[in-house]
């Protein structure tokens, strides 16, 4: 039952509307942990992020048709979103703590330190994004419209 309110708070729905059986709880905590972490939707998994990281970087470079006078702006953006992309994966023991808390308390305050550092993940990684966004012609930047920061991957 733990398991459903972790997942309650975390989704915003109230603990008594969820279901006891496994699939309902399981697709909660699933929802929850993606909403911490910003795995959701066609994300990679945590072990495999690194991997997928690197051909996924590779990709927008490709897909936005990325010049050399973009390149430098381009560079930046990508060491932005390989640290964005590790910080989400030593996150991984801060969704453990929100799962594992014993207590209300320590739920919400293990909650509010995973929230924090994704927010402020998201902050560093805010600025070369802008910068780089300022840098593609509106060609490149419809493009990037369609395939820059999706939802939780922020990728």
């Amino acid at each position: 039952m733990r398991v459903i309110a972790v997942s309650a708070f975390v989704s915003g729905a109230p603990a008594g509307a969820l279901s006891d059986t496994p699939s309902e709880s399981s697709l909660h905590v699933m929802r929850g942990i993606g909403a911490l972490t910003g795995m959701m939707g066609s994300c990679p998994m945590i072990g495999g992020m690194s991997a997928y990281a690197d051909g996924r970087i590779a990709f927008l470079k490709s897909e936005l048709g990325i010049t050399a006078a973009q390149e430098a702006v381009w560079n930046t953006y990508a060491a932005a979103l390989r640290t964005h992309l590790d910080r989400m994966l030593a996150s991984q023991g801060d969704v453990m703590a929100v799962l594992e808390a014993r207590t209300p308390v320590d739920r919400i305050r293990a909650t509010i330190k995973a929230v924090e550092s994704r927010i402020g993940s998201l902050k560093e990684l805010e600025g070369p994004l802008a910068a780089l966004y300022a840098a593609l012609s509106p060609e490149q930047q419809a493009r990037s419209d369609a395939i820059l920061t999706g939802l939780g991957c922020t990728m």
